[in-house]
Protein backbone atom coordinates (compact mmCIF):
# COMPACT_ATOMS: atom_id res chain seq x y z
CA UNK A 1 0.00 0.00 0.00
CA UNK A 2 2.91 2.32 0.45
CA UNK A 3 4.15 1.53 -2.83
CA UNK A 4 0.88 2.95 -4.48
CA UNK A 5 0.88 5.62 -2.12
CA UNK A 6 4.41 6.79 -1.74
CA UNK A 7 3.64 10.62 -4.18
CA UNK A 8 0.64 11.58 -1.80
CA UNK A 9 2.59 10.63 1.59
CA UNK A 10 6.39 10.40 0.54
CA UNK A 11 7.66 10.65 4.36
CA UNK A 12 5.53 7.40 4.90
CA UNK A 13 3.82 9.38 8.54
CA UNK A 14 0.65 7.18 8.09
CA UNK A 15 2.64 4.07 7.75
CA UNK A 16 4.88 4.82 10.53
CA UNK A 17 1.23 6.14 12.52
CA UNK A 18 -0.65 2.81 11.65
CA UNK A 19 2.60 0.44 12.64
CA UNK A 20 3.29 2.19 15.82
CA UNK A 21 -0.26 1.70 16.84
CA UNK A 22 -0.17 -2.02 15.20
CA UNK A 23 2.55 -3.01 17.59
CA UNK A 24 1.84 -0.94 20.55
CA UNK A 25 4.85 0.93 20.53
CA UNK A 26 4.21 4.36 22.51
CA UNK A 27 6.06 7.20 19.89
CA UNK A 28 4.89 10.37 18.55
CA UNK A 29 4.31 9.11 15.31
CA UNK A 30 0.36 9.34 15.69
CA UNK A 31 0.97 12.64 17.11
CA UNK A 32 2.67 13.69 13.96
CA UNK A 33 -0.13 13.09 11.79
CA UNK A 34 -2.62 15.65 13.69
CA UNK A 35 -1.46 18.97 12.02
CA UNK A 36 -2.26 17.72 8.80
CA UNK A 37 -5.92 16.66 9.99
CA UNK A 38 -6.57 19.59 11.55
CA UNK A 39 -5.41 21.20 7.74
CA UNK A 40 -7.52 18.54 5.69
CA UNK A 41 -10.66 19.88 7.95
CA UNK A 42 -10.25 22.69 7.63
CA UNK A 43 -10.12 22.30 3.91
CA UNK A 44 -13.33 20.72 3.95
CA UNK A 45 -11.40 17.55 3.20
CA UNK A 46 -11.87 14.16 4.97
CA UNK A 47 -8.81 12.92 6.70
CA UNK A 48 -7.52 9.53 3.61
CA UNK A 49 -4.90 8.55 2.50
CA UNK A 50 -6.35 9.63 -0.96
CA UNK A 51 -8.04 13.44 -1.55
CA UNK A 52 -11.53 13.13 -0.60
CA UNK A 53 -14.41 16.02 -0.20
CA UNK A 54 -16.65 15.89 3.03
CA UNK A 55 -20.09 16.40 1.53
CA UNK A 56 -21.47 20.50 2.11
CA UNK A 57 -22.72 20.97 5.38
CA UNK A 58 -20.46 18.67 7.56
CA UNK A 59 -17.64 20.16 8.18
Amino acid sequence: MWLDNRDVWPDGMWLRAALSRLLGVDDDAPDALLPRMWRQHGEGALFSLYSCRLAEGLS
